[in-house]
């Protein structure tokens, strides 16, 4: 027998699928391909297939992935989300992990559990990192901190959030981003860098953490949605440069600490934060021989202070004796410069021009100069001022010009960039180029890599002295006035890199936000350039959407419309920023913000201008408000207007937009023939049009005819066709990555509903829980919550039902919306009438009637009716009301097209009429309907009217 190496693993081993998983080296494979997933996913993965076929409780399942703490049932539903996700669970050809509603989730798939050797890839002394991370690329081998970067790794794990304080220069942030790097495996690459010292307002912190974890908030609350996602999983967050924004790096570190309980912290800060949970570590200069040492060549690098003078020194160039009088000189710089760490580089640099000596003299008067003009503060910080004054003073002319110009760049920018922004009137543009490499050799000037593009940035403390250096000059104006105007400029490019990038062009934008601000913010200021300021704010609308900065913009747009408002001459402009306020505001107005009249003014500025493309777009912004208030006859009147301008204009583009709005209005005014016939030809016209944007007004018109689509193809009768839609819509959704638009996606559980598959249904309106939940979008929370009382209601479950419809029914009023208001109302109402609230579920169906006949949705008429039957039968089954309203419900449906209406009501008829003993009435109701299906055989509807038919015959 051959004797198995050390090296060899024994693994419990679970297969299902083309899956393995193995439990003890925690791994998941694909057809020998790693599948990542988080440790709490990983837990929850394992309890399920340890049982396969059997329920595992909804506790039990949260005590696995989260022991000895309580969480919300609605954390467990985000990574049942992600494990399907992961294992590309589509719900059909694919099963893995199925809801049973009310008890937990049971592992449907057929699992092998065997012992056996753990694969290759378990082997590996370190595992590729499974998140995205954001971090810096790797900087040089720190000196002299190994024990400081033990040692505050070894903190990060006992507390949740460290801050390193120190002066600045003494080397924080290049610490923080080593022990980052040196944290991958442990967070399982889930790293993020958050640089704070582009960020001048407070207000603009929590967007700039989500942008840098690479979260889109969905909503105006950048704060709750932010803490949601953050929730999700185990991350380090790293806050660099926290000292100007004390109060609320404090409070949000405070808030990640309650909320977040899987995010550790470490920030980075001239002074304490002073929050609840911090525990500060200060970081000490580089060690320094006492002054009774004797220092050699041999042992002079034993002192981390002197080792990193002298690597620098002779990187920069110097080949010549570190011995004697030069290295007692060393010392003394070293000393002098109180062993901070940039100071020190910043001076060793300059020993190959002017020698050791001579870099002592010089930066000794420069100290004692320092000395003389400073009486308060701390002597660290006046003696990085100085050196970075001596380096200062020790560059040419033009080195000069153009620090102090690049210090107008708030965050990285690129080699292009910096030779437009640096290169004034007189100034040859080679030399501008060659002075910024020079910069860089002289450690003044930073390159970082950002997906693999090379970018400068200045150290906060360099661009804040060379800030200064700019403000005292006259070249402020100008600098800041080229920076503006490049800015401008590349806004175009960007949004041609972004289509290139069509899943992801937030990362496109995301290095370029603090540029775009600071333009803005000095062209809106008092001696800004306020007409590029209008330019700048009309074509930025764009980025600051896809970063879901909406609530930011709606401030940019504003000042810019105030100030063409003071003014009597027209501006050309003007009539893009109208269209990009609606766009802003359209799903959330600000408070006392009036969005008809921001529209109404736009349209009339439209036709004053003859610009029919963004009058059109208008009207679907207004269509779109008038169908989420319920106000359908007015959203008609909009169609209508919208149909005849497409036409007028005649591009397909324009008469593909509106043939869906003519299928959305029709829809909820119940004509489903002529909705899915609109909706149906715009889908093959835009097919046609291969790579055209139907995103108009922040409002994906594609995806919504998908929805449309699946709702109005159940509703003719076409059950098949409306399940290709709804998975169309979903893929769609998923491709696209923008959590709104798989909120919207998942809105067609309705149709998953009408067709009564339960068990698909409730893992849907799951996933639509987590995904609003998660990016805190009131809204489609509200309508997860309706679903699931819907599903409560299939299942018999009716205080339940009743619970849930009219919690979102609240919701939904509470926010003026009315989407599917009406649907989750006659839930409500069959569910009490199940529970023999008669009157109450009377009464209800009353005043939602009253409400869909004065707003024009016919589309709920005949489910209305067919309810008032329910409630009649539970009061008296014997009623002939329960006759009466079925028919009445059924010729409606009819009238309106809807055959999946109709089966609905001629189901319950059949099966009233049985009970009186009429079979040949029940065949007579249920016989000629069915019959005018064609597909969908399979599903719950058609197989229960197939079994009444064969039951009466």
């Amino acid at each position: 027998m051959t004797k198995s190496s050390d090296t060899d693993t024994c693994a419990t081993l679970y297969r299902f699928g083309p899956y393995r998983l193995f439990v003890e080296p925690r791994l998941l494979l694909k057809d020998e391909v790693e599948v990542p997933l988080s440790a709490r996913s990983f837990n929850i993965l394992v309890a399920l297939v340890e049982r396969p076929g059997g329920v595992v409780m909804q506790k039990e399942l949260i005590a696995r992935a989260w022991p000895d703490m309580a969480v919300a049932e609605v954390n467990l539903r985000v990574h049942i989300t992600h494990l399907r996700k992961a294992l590309e669970d589509a719900g059909r050809d694919h099963r893995y992990i199925a809801n049973v509603p009310g008890r937990g989730y049971c592992f449907i798939a057929k699992v092998e559990r065997v012992e056996g050797l753990a694969p290759e890839a378990v082997r590996r002394s370190e595992r590729t990192g499974m998140a995205h991370h954001n971090l810096p690329s790797v900087l040089p081998r720190l000196i002299g901190r190994r024990s400081t970067i033990e040692q505050v790794q070894g903190l990060l794990r006992e507390h949740r959030h460290v801050s390193i304080v120190g002066p600045g220069g003494v080397g924080k942030t290049a610490l923080a981003l080593v022990i980052g790097h040196a944290s991958l495996n442990e967070f399982e690459g889930a790293v993020s860098f958050v640089d704070l010292s582009a960020v001048s307002e407070a207000r603009l912190v929590p967007s700039t953490i989500a942008t840098a974890v690479g979260f889109r908030p969905p909503t105006t609350d950048v704060t709750a949605s932010l803490l949601s996602f953050l929730s999700e999983r185990r991350r380090l967050l790293i806050l660099d440069n926290c000292e100007h924004l004390i109060g609320i790096a404090a409070e949000l570190t405070e808030q990640i600490c309650r909320r977040c309980t899987d995010v550790h912290i470490l920030s980075t800060s001239r002074e304490v934060l002073r929050s609840e949970n911090e525990f500060v570590h200060h970081l000490a200069p580089l060690e320094l021989p006492p002054d009774d040492a004797v220092v050699t060549v041999e042992n002079a690098t034993c002192w981390p202070a002197i080792e990193l003078f002298l690597q620098r020194a002779r990187a920069s160039g110097y080949s010549g004796s570190f011995e004697g009088e030069n290295l007692s000189a060393v010392v003394e710089i070293c000393k002098g410069l109180d062993g901070l760490a940039l100071e020190l580089e910043l001076a060793a640099c300059q020993v190959a021009v002017h020698g050791v000596q001579g870099t002592a003299q010089q930066l000794n008067n420069r100290l004692q100069l320092t000395w003389a003009e400073m009486h308060q503060g701390p002597s660290r910080h006046h003696t990085l001022e100085a050196v970075l004054d001596w380096s200062f003073h020790l560059l040419s002319n033009l080195e000069r010009a153009v620090l102090r110009r690049l210090s107008i760049f708030n965050g990285p920018f690129g080699l292009h960039a910096a030779r437009e922004v640096a290169t004034g009137e007189r100034d040859d543009p080679g030399e501008v180029a060659e002075a910024i490499a020079n910069l860089v050799d002289k450690s003044l000037l930073a390159v970082t890599f950002i997906r693999n593009v090379s970018f400068y940035r200045l150290l906060d403390t360099t661009r804040a002295f060379a800030a200064f250096k700019l403000a005292e000059s006259d070249d402020a104006a100008g600098t800041s006035l080229r920076h503006a105007s490049f800015q401008a400029k590349a806004i175009e490019m960007l949004l041609i890199d972004a289509r290139s990038d069509h899943l992801q062009p937030f990362r496109v934008f995301e290095p370029h936000l603090g540029n775009i601000r600071s333009a803005l913010e000095w062209c809106f200021g008092p001696d800004g350039d306020k007409i590029l300021g209008i330019s700048l704010a009309a074509h930025s609308l764009r980025i600051f959407r896809d970063l879901s900065l909406l609530g930011e913009y709606y401030d940019w747009c504003g000042k810019a419309l105030a100030l063409i408002d003071e003014s009597i001459e027209p501006h050309p402009l003007e009539l893009q920023l109208r269209e990009a306020l609606v766009a802003c505001t359209l799903f959330t107005p600000p408070a006392g913000f009036d969005l008809a009249q921001a529209i109404e003014c736009g349209l009339r500025l439209a036709e004053r201008q003859r610009n029919d493309e963004i009058r059109l777009n208008l009207l679907v912004g207004l269509q779109t408000r008038q169908t989420v208030v319920g106000d359908f006859a007015g959203a008609k009147e909009t169609c209508i207007a919208a149909v005849d301008l497409s036409r007028a204009i005649g591009s397909a583009h324009a008469l593909t937009i509106g043939e869906w709005l003519m299928g959305c209005a029709n829809h909820y005014l119940g004509d489903q023939e002529a909705a899915l016939r609109h909706v149906r030809f715009g889908l093959q016209r835009a097919a046609s049009l291969r790579g055209a944007d139907f995103d108009v007004i922040g409002y994906d018109l594609r995806l919504w005819a998908l929805i449309l689509a699946t709702r109005s193809s159940w509703l003719r009768g076409f059950p098949d066709d409306s399940i290709e839609a709804e998975e169309a819509a979903i893929a769609y959704a998923e491709e696209r990555g923008r959590p709104i638009d798989i909120c919207k996606s998942l809105y067609t559980v309705a149709a998953t509903l009408w067709r009564q598959d339960l068990y698909l249904a409730a893992e849907r309106v799951e996933a639509l829980e987590s995904y609003s939940t998660r990016y805190h979008i009131t809204f489609y929370q509200a309508l997860a919550t309706g679903y699931r009382g819907e599903v409560a209601l299939e299942l018999g479950d009716y205080m339940e039902a009743v619970a849930a419809t009219r919690d979102a029914a609240e919701t939904l009023r509470r926010h003026s919306m009315h989407h599917e208001l009406t649907r989750f109302q006659s839930a409500t109402a069959e569910a009490l009438a199940r529970l023999g609230a008669i009157k109450e579920a009377t009464k209800t169906l009353d005043m939602i009637q009253e409400i869909a006949e004065r707003t024009g949705e016919a589309v709920e008429m005949p489910t209305l009716l067919r309810v008032r039957a329910i409630v009649a039968s539970e009061f008296n089954p014997a009623s002939p009301e329960i006759k009466r309203l079925l028919t009445k419900s059924i010729a409606l449906a009819k009238q309106q097209g809807a055959l999946g209406l109709e089966l609905r009501s001629a189901i319950l008829l059949a099966q009233h009429y049985i009970t009186c003993g009429q079979k040949a009435n029940a065949k007579a109701t249920i016989e000629p309907i069915l019959a005018r299906f064609t597909q969908g055989f399979s599903t719950r509807p058609l197989q229960t009217a197939c079994a009444l038919l064969q039951q009466v015959s």
